[in-house]
């Protein structure tokens, strides 16, 4: 490489992702699709326990423990955003340097081809945040930048490096990503040293080093959550009963449930994620109920189930998409058909078996949307993120294809063409730009969640948040930290260590019912439109006595429960 071209295509590297990403936040508003996000946050700076702590369950506990440990450092400033916007950068910046070294003589052409990709494709996903399609974006860029580094790099100590921290922060965001990372990145190594797989031992750096990584990702995390055992029996169970199976009815179990000395309302409060109001409730019940339901899952057999798998693959892959077709759909379809038609083609006309890498990659892809559709849950943004691996191994394809047979880019076609189709590329993209940045401006608002503002300016008061009423799409420069006296009903991280800590914080150390919201102090948290007998658990005819404390925004209010009356009987003060 020359000198004068690693300098300028290092401060491309270090500006253009920078300046793209500057751009981003501000003329759009960057917010969470998903609560997850926001319940992670809390735990990380602080706001859930009041100290900050990096078990937040869902990302990996080494970029937890980072996260939480700049909490510590400066409280004032929102590290969670930082860090995942950082992801970003790192990610857009490592690819944009592989296309930079592919095309020394094109660096104009290289930034607006990155640049107008991560437009086209993932713009949406970056400033509608989720942690799982940050771990995707992670996943792509991994498989990208591996495919476009040659096998003389892959063991040069920056490259090297790069590809390690880009697989790492995938395992860390979302850690089926890193497991998904493996074959791909196995299958392009094997394409570039299949040759000298004897002869070479430095190709063998690659593979063990990555080797070293995931052990180091999954072993500190391991060691970051070694009591908790007993908590994920219990959230594995939550989690498919509330995802994938629904809790079963109550006249199916209510052996079992009146066994816990609950009755059919007070079960209905479960389904609604209202359970830590309940003193008889025990996390064991959940674990029965997943067992429960497990045993009465009828056996398909493998023919079905191989028909239902692939019948949901389609489904999802294809006609689900017909009716919002957009770039990444539509190059999710396209690139594959390329790629398959290409590697058909080149390996009739040169009866080499190295194409068979190509063909792997496409197979993986293929095993990787089986895998999801046989698991049987698909909210788009797990699609969106297959969509995006679809892609990314399809790129990574065409790349091994044409390899050893080169573009030429100086050719008369190119020069004919090539301004007509940069010159199409920048209009789409600013197309995209200029309607992302109508839809998604940043506007002066009222703070979303001021109800949290008015818990901050009474800490001497416990809040119980009505579960269902939480609002899960929130914007990064209106989400203030969140006061440790506010307690949901109901999420995934009650019966926790982290839970009892809490409860333990706010004097609670005895337990919560539902007749701890009778106390003085403590005020519920609900929107208008949900019935209070029915978060409460109570049956037909029975009465509750309220006060409205305070109107917050989006029709949310901070309630006073003085009692309650049950059918036939006196009043529970």
């Amino acid at each position: 490489m020359k000198k004068q071209h690693f300098r300028r295509d290092l401060i491309l590297t270090l500006l253009i992702p920078g300046v793209f990403l500057g751009l981003c936040l501000s003329l759009m508003c960057f917010s969470y699709e998903v609560n997850d996000d926001m319940a992670m946050i809390t735990i990380l700076n602080g706001s859930y326990t009041g100290t900050p702590d990096a078990h937040c369950i869902f990302l990996g506990y080494p970029i937890s423990l980072l996260i939480a440990g700049l909490y510590t450092l400066c409280n004032s400033v929102g590290w969670y955003e930082v860090v995942m916007i950082g992801c970003f950068y790192i990610a857009i910046a490592s690819i944009l340097w592989r296309v930079l070294q592919r095309l020394p003589e094109r660096p104009v052409l290289s930034c607006v081809l990155v640049v107008s990709a991560v437009t086209m494709l993932w713009i949406f996903r970056i400033m509608r945040f989720t942690y799982s399609t940050g771990g995707a974006f992670l996943l792509a860029s991994t498989i990208l930048c591996f495919a476009l580094q040659t096998g003389e790099e892959d063991s040069r100590p920056g490259y090297l490096i790069n590809i390690l921290l880009l697989f790492f922060l995938a395992c860390n965001l979302r850690d089926y990503f890193g497991y998904l990372a493996i074959p791909f990145v196995g299958v392009l190594w094997l394409s570039k040293h299949w040759r000298e797989l004897l002869s070479n031992r430095r190709c063998w750096v690659v593979p063990l080093s990555a080797l070293l990584v995931f052990g180091l990702a999954y072993g500190t995390d391991q060691l970051g959550y070694a009591d908790w055992d007993s908590y994920f029996e219990y959230n594995d169970a939550r989690s498919n009963l509330q995802d994938y199976y629904d809790l079963p009815d109550y006249e199916d179990c209510a052996e079992l449930i009146e066994s816990y000395g609950l009755t059919e309302d007070e079960y209905n409060m479960i389904a609604n994620y209202d359970y830590c109001l309940l003193e008889q409730y025990s996390p064991e019940l959940m674990e029965e109920l997943n067992e429960y339901v497990l045993s009465h899952q009828e056996s398909a057999g493998l023919v079905s189930t191989l028909k239902s798998t692939v019948k949901k693959t389609l489904n999802y892959y294809l006609v689900s998409s017909l009716s919002s077709v957009n770039a990444l759909v539509a190059c999710s379809y396209l690139l594959p058909a390329l790629l398959l038609v290409c590697s058909v083609v080149l390996s009739i006309k040169d009866r080499k078996w190295y194409i068979v890498f190509p063909f792997l990659l496409l197979f993986g892809v293929g095993c990787s949307w089986l895998l999801i559709a046989y698991m049987g849950r698909f909210p788009s943004r797990v699609q969106t993120s297959l969509r995006l691996l679809t892609v990314a191994a399809s790129l990574a394809g065409l790349i091994l294809l044409f390899r050893e047979r080169p573009l030429r880019w100086g050719g008369k076609g190119l020069r004919r063409w090539g301004p007509i189709l940069l010159a199409a590329v920048c209009v789409a993209s600013a197309g995209k730009w200029f309607l992302y940045t109508m839809n998604y401006q940043q506007e002066p608002r009222d703070v979303a969640v001021d109800y949290e503002v008015y818990a901050a300016e009474h800490p001497e008061n416990i809040y119980f948040r009505e579960t269902r009423s939480v609002i899960s799409s929130t914007y990064m420069t209106e989400f203030p930290r969140q006061p440790v006296n506010i307690i949901a009903t109901g999420s995934w991280i009650a019966y926790s260590p982290l839970y009892e800590e809490k409860l333990t914080y706010l004097g609670l150390e005895d337990g919560v019912s539902r007749d701890t919201l009778l106390e003085d102090n403590v005020y519920l948290i609900c929107r208008e439109n949900y019935s209070l007998r029915v978060i409460l658990g109570l049956p037909s005819g029975s009465t509750v006595d309220y006060d409205v404390v305070e109107e917050c925004e989006n029709d949310m209010y901070i309630i006073k429960i003085t009692g309650y009356t049950l059918p036939e009987s006196d009043s529970a003060e």
